[in-house]
């Protein structure tokens, strides 16, 4: 992946934080709807110092 700010190729690295791997979360329409988890996956580039997050499986979002 090139970096959007100075384009030189990122590298993939790890957010460490409380819970490891991250994910994010769809917000659910109603309380019926069954609960849609992504991990995110972090690049950083080593010139500028940019990060990017991008979850790992956009898919799942599709129909939400």
């Amino acid at each position: 992946m090139e970096c959007m700010k100075c384009g030189t190729e990122m590298k993939a690295v790890q957010m460490i934080g409380q819970r490891y791997p991250i994910f994010v979360r769809a917000r659910k329409k109603s309380v019926w709807d069954s609960e849609k988890l992504c991990a995110v996956d972090c690049f950083a580039c080593p010139q500028c110092g940019y990060i990017e997050l991008k979850a790992s499986k956009p898919e799942l979002f599709q129909n939400i």
